[in-house]
């Protein structure tokens, strides 16, 4: 049988704990796929049609809308797997790994998102280019400068905040020289 994180399997949970999802019903496999290779156990969460509003429920389409309950991360025999329902896509093991970082009181991991970056360095770029084309037809051209300025800013701090250099994505600082103009 190859288990492998993120599938749903209907499973036969048998617990007799007040409040606790228990009987047959699909629940997503949370272990990693060496221990779900290796181990007589693994770990899921049991799935249900019904949500509480609770932020450890994930909605996830089985057969129907349904939710995985990530706070009730249990501990199963491989035996109590009874058949293959499907796999979970990867936006919903994305949201089951929030929803489980919330319940284990666990900080999100935040990864350094490069087209954020490329956004900011565009849209920099963008009314630099337009302030230089219209500079001299403009009223006032502080307003867009502060813009530009602010702009820049974000992108300088977002980008150290990962330790990645900001002039991998805006190289060229007409910022200087057009606030020099103003």
């Amino acid at each position: 049988m190859d288990l492998l994180r993120g599938q749903i399997w209907f499973a036969d949970i048998k617990i007799n704990e007040e409040n606790v999802q228990r009987g047959q019903r699909p629940a997503l496999v949370l272990s990693n796929n060496k221990a779900n290779f290796y181990s007589p156990v693994i770990t899921i969460c049991p799935i249900s049609t019904v949500a509480k509003g609770q932020k450890t429920h994930v909605p996830i389409f089985v057969d129907k809308e349904c939710f995985c309950l990530c706070e009730q991360i249990l501990t199963i025999s491989k035996k109590s797997l009874m058949h293959y329902k499907k796999m979970c896509t990867e936006e919903e093991l994305q949201a089951v790994d929030r929803a489980l970082n919330i319940q284990l009181d666990k900080p999100q991991i935040e990864v350094f998102n490069v087209n954020r970056a490329i956004k900011l360095a565009q849209s920099i770029m963008e009314l630099e280019n337009f302030l230089e084309e219209y500079a001299d037809k403009l009223c006032s051209t502080k307003e867009i400068a502060y813009s530009i300025q602010v702009q820049l800013q974000e992108l300088k701090d977002y980008c150290s905040k990962y330790n990645v250099n900001y002039l991998k994505f805006y190289n060229k600082p007409k910022s200087i020289k057009l606030l020099s103009i103003i």
